[in-house]
């Protein structure tokens, strides 16, 4: 799922529109800063099962099994807390503010990918209504 979502922010090819190249980056950028904490939360805990997941709905979340977690320091920074068979889901409000950020970077990305295909979908019209045609001398 995660990787249709994100070929929608990279259908139009790099190099044809400077704003669309500039989001593509700042979405790219805040995605790894996501990845970034993940990584700080499992090594500053001792967590090595500890893992980022991604849905559409709820954005990046980690998710932890109750056996690993026992009583880690980790659980003061946990908020919207779901139980999923044997493993906890949650965030943290770090977590949270970076994937507004994200959330943000991609809203960005589709609306300058679709500017940018509206304008190829009313060349191509144009195109098709008026043909260029070779002058034979």
């Amino acid at each position: 799922m995660i990787n249709s979502h994100v070929a929608q922010a990279f259908a139009v090819r790099p190099g044809i529109h400077s704003l669309l190249d500039m989001a593509r980056t700042v979405f790219a950028e805040s995605t790894e800063a996501v990845h970034e904490i993940a990584e700080k939360y499992k090594e500053q805990y001792e967590l090595p099962g500890l893992k980022l997941q991604y849905n559409i709905t709820n954005g990046f979340y980690l998710q932890l099994s109750m056996k690993e977690l026992g009583d880690s320091p980790m659980t003061s920074l946990f908020c919207q807390i779901a139980r999923k068979g044997k493993n906890l889901r949650y965030t943290t409000p770090e977590l949270i503010s970076k994937n507004i950020k994200n959330t943000e970077a991609f809203e960005e990305c589709l609306i300058l990918t679709e500017t940018v295909l509206e304008v190829v979908a009313a060349e191509l019209l144009i195109l098709s209504l008026f043909p260029v045609r070779s002058h034979c001398l």
